[in-house]
């Protein structure tokens, strides 16, 4: 069963991607971002680690504030790569069961920092979602209710469509002028073949 790793920046339309290969394919997709969120609420041995090393303020009523985390390592480096290196190494290896428990011939890890984390490196393929930056903004403001300042903010702490698609093995274009479904159709048959 092959792995790919589907990313792309935020704003990118990467989720929606995911759910066509899901709905039209069948194909189970593994949201990294989502599953992480859950994993730092529920892992006990991941909530100690987090606790011991950014502080009991980490938690409150028993789950993740992500506005006193985000605080300390939005704009460190450091601290930053300290968290993603507790979080990633246990979303690992909750993908690695979840990839046991399928059955397909490929499996999709949606993830937004895929090549950031280094999580590409265990993946056989990887897609990368691309559009036009000032699309994006204006998909992320719509959908979160962010200023272009926030948004512009977030695009800087993230690789840019060029340095994420010198990894890719597919680029689906997302600008909402060419269909995604052909793009979509094409990567899967090439998959099945090579699956």
């Amino acid at each position: 069963m092959l792995k790919i790793g589907l990313t792309g920046g935020i704003g990118s339309g990467k989720s929606t991607i995911a759910k066509v290969f899901n709905l039209v394919y069948d194909i189970p997709i593994f949201e990294a971002d989502k599953q992480a969120k859950q994993i730092m609420n529920t892992n006990l041995e991941l909530i100690e680690e987090i606790i011991k090393t950014f502080g009991k303020e980490s938690y409150k009523n028993k789950t993740l504030n992500t506005k006193y985390l985000s605080q300390i390592v939005f704009n460190n480096p450091q601290q930053l790569e300290k968290l993603n290196n507790l979080v990633h190494a246990k979303v690992r290896h909750a993908f690695a069961k979840w990839v046991d428990e399928q059955n397909t011939a490929y499996v999709i890890q949606e993830a937004a920092i895929l090549v950031e984390s280094g999580a590409y490196k265990h993946m056989n393929k990887i897609i990368s979602v691309s559009a036009p930056q000032q699309l994006r903004i204006d998909r992320v403001i719509k959908r979160d209710k962010m200023t272009t300042e926030q948004v512009l903010q977030r695009m800087t702490k993230q690789l840019s469509d060029v340095e994420r698609n010198k990894h890719a093995d597919f680029v689906i274009v997302n600008d909402d002028t060419t269909g995604i479904i052909d793009q979509i159709d094409a990567i899967h048959t090439k998959l099945i073949k090579h699956g």
